[in-house]
């Protein structure tokens, strides 16, 4: 198994329908939102030990090179 392959199989964890569940820190649920992103942003999540759900947060970059969280989400496998 080359270095590609092993790659595609860690992320066949991703495959699959998921529900969304986000944490605007007490906000009402959104439904149908879009967003448009023109800054510093990434993803951090860990999978639980069944894989069946990511937990983990948006955070945004700093001008300082910091990162700072922006909201929680959760997926979960359907």
């Amino acid at each position: 198994m080359d270095a590609s392959d092993a790659a595609q199989e860690h992320l066949q964890a991703l495959i699959g329908e998921w529900r969304m569940e986000v944490d605007f820190r007490g906000a009402p649920p959104l439904e149908g939102a879009s967003a448009v992103f023109d800054f510093s942003q990434r993803f951090v999540g860990v999978f639980s030990e069944d894989r069946r759900t990511i937990e983990g947060r948006w955070e945004t970059g700093t001008e300082d090179g910091d990162w700072q969280r922006d909201f929680g989400l959760i997926y979960t496998r359907v």
